[in-house]
């Protein structure tokens, strides 16, 4: 469902809001699914140097590996970094449109942008 509408999303938005709902939520964040989440939260506020930026890497890949069925993440890259300890990601990797039937078929590569839009704010875009 659509986190904003309620309406039935399927395909590449789904993997959007999906990558968007995981690396934003810390884990034990959810009564209900305390196992779903990541790190990648707990380092922002983090200087901004060779072993957050690894840590980071590492946590958005092992997110989206484990809990992202449609997506098989190959490369994550930093992008852009600034004075203020702003940086800029991107995600790629195969989607896999049938995964969770059990198809591993691959549809293509594709990239998730992970820049934030305004200082604080994440924003996952596909």
């Amino acid at each position: 469902m659509d986190a904003v509408t309620g309406r039935l999303i399927t395909g590449w938005p789904w993997v959007v809001q999906s990558a968007t709902r995981v690396l934003t939520t810390a884990y034990f964040e959810e009564v209900m699914r305390p196992h779903v989440g990541s790190n990648a939260r707990q380092l922002f506020g983090e200087l901004a140097n060779l072993r957050t930026a690894q840590r980071f890497r590492w946590a958005v890949g092992v997110a989206l590996l484990m809990f992202v069925p449609n997506l098989r993440p190959s490369a994550i890259q930093q992008l852009s970094t600034d004075r203020t300890g702003s940086t800029g990601w991107i995600a790629e990797g195969d989607y896999l449109p049938r995964a969770h039937r059990g198809d591993l078929t691959s549809a293509g590569r594709r990239s998730l942008d992970l820049v934030p839009t305004v200082r604080g704010g994440p924003a996952i875009t596909g």
